[in-house]
């Protein structure tokens, strides 16, 4: 038995539902039976103008909202188009256009899982064309471009490896920086390895000291003194204005200390006739230097081997 309604039996004219809408409804299609049963077509009727701003979550809260723009939001907080912007809205945002947007609160944002082997998980691409790639290789992450004769890293346990531009390791072609763009600084704990070489350049270092006056010597001025170590091989340069007490002065003060008695070892000494006679205890030992003249210009140039 079936029997026509009006919408107008239905809902008062604020669109809610009467409470006798399902008056003389006979028993197989009272409240009770539409859990199993369905209704006639007929006497469900046609809704117009309708509107709405979105899809409820249960009739609970505003699940997915579809504005004018055709933009899509799902489970929106703040203000749906700030979200991926702003530090407070939180959902998804699919953007008309072809833009997607998603931020969550305090948790990651995006999860990518590839099953069953290695290879992409990311693919990148520009009008079309791919240029560059996220994925795995042997359980390791790598992220290269995969433009003709571009690079990459493979990040393997405590080693990076270049890659080529598909994600296979690439030996000796990968450069970091130009001439011309270039990094700025490297902070190394442990050594250089030039050329394919076995043993590391673990230490290298540029710096400046301070001369002092051990005996037979007044330093009268310091024009500069500066040092470069690289390993346990230093170099260290100064340029003074001195007055000699006698034919053999010393000079301390040198940046690192002196492995052993040294002598001849690369020195200069830009007094007529003087030379380093030997290094020993951070000290710099002259040899035949000319007591005559006060302020004289001395250039010491001791190169030895530090401990």
């Amino acid at each position: 038995m079936s029997k026509t309604r009006n919408l107008s039996d239905l809902l008062d004219a604020n669109g809610d539902v009467k409470s006798t809408a399902l008056d003389n409804v006979p028993a197989s299609d009272d409240a009770s039976a539409l859990t199993t049963g369905t209704l006639d077509s007929a006497r469900l009727g046609t809704i117009t103008n309708f509107t709405s701003t979105g899809i409820d979550d249960n009739a609970t809260s505003t699940a997915i909202t579809i504005d004018s723009s055709e933009n899509v939001f799902v489970k929106p907080t703040g203000i749906g188009t700030n979200i991926g912007i702003d530090a407070v809205s939180t959902g998804y945002y699919l953007r008309d256009g072809g833009q997607f947007r998603v931020a969550r609160d305090n948790s990651q944002s995006i999860i990518a899982n590839r099953l069953n082997g290695d290879g992409l998980i990311i693919d990148l691409r520009k009008d079309g064309t791919e240029v560059g790639s996220i994925g795995t290789r042997s359980g390791d992450l790598t992220i290269f471009s995969t433009a003709t004769n571009h690079t990459g890293f493979r990040f393997a346990g405590s080693t990076v490896f270049p890659t080529g531009n598909t994600g296979i390791e690439s030996n000796n072609t990968m450069d970091f920086g130009t001439n011309a763009v270039r990094f700025r600084n490297a902070y190394l704990a442990g050594g250089i390895y030039l050329g394919g070489s076995t043993s590391a350049l673990d230490d290298y270092e540029e710096g400046t000291w301070t001369p002092t006056a051990i005996s037979n010597i007044t330093i009268n001025t310091i024009e500069n003194a500066n040092y470069i170590k690289v390993g346990n091989l230093v170099t260290a340069t100064t340029r003074l204005r001195v007055t000699f007490a006698t034919s053999s002065p010393v000079i301390g003060g040198l940046p690192f200390s002196v492995y052993e008695r040294q002598t001849s070892i690369a020195n200069d000494i830009l007094v007529s006739g003087s030379y380093v006679n030997q290094i020993l205890s951070n000290n710099v030992y002259i040899y035949n230097a000319s007591t005559s003249g006060t302020n004289k210009l001395l250039y010491v140039s001791a190169t030895y081997i530090t401990s």
